[in-house]
C-alpha cells in the first residue's frame, strides 16, 4: 500500500483521512504525478514505538535533518535562479507543515505495514490565475525495494547535473536519455546495471566521478580514505575530489551529521 497527501502548507492542515493511491506504487510515479519543484526521498525504518511526535521523526527518517535542509537550501536556490525573493516566515511555515504532514504519514503507515518504506516530500509552487501563491507539499510513502543481489554493477556515464546544489524534479525527466542507455548496455551485456554514476572531465584527461544518478551517495575516485581537510574532500593522490560542484557541499554536510 502507498499513502500520499497534499496539502496547502500555508494553512498548516493535516487532514485526518489518508487515501491510500494504489496507482503511484513508486516515487519516481508520485514526483512526475505534480507540478514541478524541490523534493527529496529518504528511507524510512520500521518503528515499533508509536510515532507521537515531530520530535521522533529522526529516529525514523535516515537523517532527516539532512533531507530538510537539502529541501530548503533546493527550494532558496530555485528562487535566487528566478530573482524571487521569498519570505522566510512562509518557508518557516512550510518546514513545521512538512514535520507535520510527514508524521501524520509516518503514523498512518505504521498502523498498517511493518516494513521499511521509502518517503518522498516535494514542494512545489501553487498557482492562482498564472501567478505564484506560495507552496504547497505533497508527502508519498511505498515499500522500499527489495534489495535482489548484494553486488552491484555500476556505469560511468552522464554529465554532471546542471545545478547539483538543487534537487528539482525536472531533473527526472532530463535523466531519461541516461536511464535508456543504462538499459541497452544492460540488454547488451546479458546483465543488470544498478546505478549509473555522473562523471566530468578531470585536469589530466581522466574522469571525475560526482554521484549516482539516483542514489543519495556521493562518490569518490578511488577507495584510498578521503579526509576532510579545511573545508574540502581531499585525497593525496588527486588534491581536492569534488572540486565546486554540489556534491561536495552535501558530502561536507554529510559528514558532519555523521559526527554529532
Amino acid at each position: 500500500m502507498t499513502e500520499t497527501q497534499d496539502v496547502a502548507a500555508a494553512l498548516l492542515q493535516v487532514p485526518s483521512v489518508y487515501t491510500p493511491d494504489g496507482g503511484l506504487c513508486s516515487a519516481k510515479k508520485f514526483l512526475q504525478s505534480r507540478p514541478n519543484g524541490v523534493y527529496t526521498c529518504v528511507k524510512a525504518k520500521k518503528w515499533m514505538s508509536k510515532l507521537s511526535s515531530v520530535d521522533h521523526l529522526s529516529k525514523v527518517i535516515v537523517d532527516w535533518p539532512f533531507h530538510m535542509h537539502r529541501l530548503t537550501t533546493s527550494l532558496l536556490l530555485m528562487l535566487d535562479l528566478e530573482n524571487v525573493k521569498y519570505d522566510m516566515l512562509k518557508l518557516k511555515t512550510l518546514q513545521m507543515a512538512t514535520e507535520r504532514v510527514v508524521t501524520a504519514v509516518l503514523t498512518q503507515w505504521q498502523a498498517t505495514e511493518s516494513i521499511d518504506g521509502i518517503l518522498s516530500v516535494l514542494w512545489y509552487p501553487l498557482l492562482q490565475d498564472g501567478m505564484s501563491n506560495g507552496y504547497g507539499l505533497a508527502v508519498h510513502i511505498c515499500s522500499m525495494p527489495t534489495i535482489q543481489s548484494t553486488v552491484s554493477t555500476l556505469l560511468v556515464y552522464g554529465e554532471k547535473r546542471k545545478n547539483a546544489r538543487c534537487k528539482y524534479t525536472k531533473w527526472i525527466d532530463d535523466r531519461v536519455h541516461i536511464e535508456k542507455y543504462m538499459a541497452h548496455v544492460a540488454e547488451k551485456r546479458r546483465g543488470p546495471i544498478h546505478e549509473a554514476v555522473l562523471s566530468k572531465e578531470g585536469p589530466y584527461g581522466d574522469k571525475v566521478l560526482l554521484e549516482g544518478l539516483v542514489t543519495n551517495l556521493f562518490v569518490g575516485t578511488e577507495a584510498i580514505g578521503a579526509e576532510l581537510v579545511a573545508g574540502g574532500i581531499y585525497n593525496k593522490y588527486h588534491g581536492n575530489m569534488l572540486d565546486n560542484d554540489g556534491s561536495k557541499d552535501l558530502s561536507l554536510l554529510r559528514c558532519s551529521w555523521c559526527r554529532r
